[in-house]
């Protein structure tokens, strides 16, 4: 398997366990670079799914994860390419986190220009964040994310990871509010969780899973 990877067996049973059980107070989740480096170099990736789960390699320390595979255009939706590997490594928030992150504080007096892309604004951020955290929506099981939102990202020659953190919100008044994965740049020490850069942006534009979901996957299916 290649680095940083479990296998499909594992990832059924982490993924079973997180639909059985979702973990609450879940705010967000690190992704370390790593994880990020393995991931889209197939050319036919058009982006990655992130699963949410529940385990971990360790005896006797399960926590919150969240799984990504590559993800091609051959189904309406997308397929996730499992055969390209599953990547494990993310770290959850509690207890991962960056607490001084106005997303994490859910602070909205805090200006950044938006930065040019898909992105938005912290005030929509917070605001996103905090519907997520006062009703979590249980029925998510994953998230797609674009490819060239990925790409953008990994810009930041100082950044360590991605983090990942829930919502829910949207951004066309045409389009009824649906769970989301907000992402930003982290940097500093990995040891600590690192510290957001909301000044590069902080990105937007996942789709959640129901509606959009590979059916025919196993992570999805849980059958083998």
């Amino acid at each position: 398997m290649e680095k940083n990877t479990i296998d499909e067996a594992t990832a059924i049973s982490w993924i079973s366990a997180w639909r059985a059980k979702p973990v609450a107070g879940i705010k967000a989740y690190f992704i370390p670079i790593a994880d990020l480096a393995g991931l889209m170099k197939d050319t036919k990736c058009i982006g990655v799914r992130a699963y949410l789960a529940f385990g971990g390699i360790a005896p006797n320390q399960p926590e919150a994860k969240l799984l990504f595979v590559d993800v091609d255009s051959s189904a309406p939706n997308g397929k996730d390419m499992i055969g390209n590997g599953i990547y494990d490594f993310t770290k959850p928030c509690p207890t991962y986190c960056d607490v001084n992150s106005p997303i994490y504080k859910l602070d909205r007096s805090v200006q950044y220009p938006v930065v040019p892309g898909k992105t938005i604004s912290i005030q929509t951020a917070v605001d996103w964040a905090t519907n997520w955290q006062a009703t979590p929506d249980n029925s998510v099981k994953a998230y797609f994310i674009l490819k060239e939102v990925i790409q953008q990202l990994l810009l930041n020659s100082n950044s360590i990871g991605v983090r990942a953190y829930l919502g829910w919100g949207t951004s066309d008044p045409k389009v009824g509010p649906e769970a989301k994965l907000m992402l930003v740049s982290v940097e500093g020490d990995i040891k600590t969780g690192g510290t957001d850069n909301v000044g590069k942006g902080i990105f937007d534009f996942t789709k959640p899973c129901p509606a959009y979901c590979d059916t025919t996957s196993s992570l999805l299916t849980l059958q083998r």
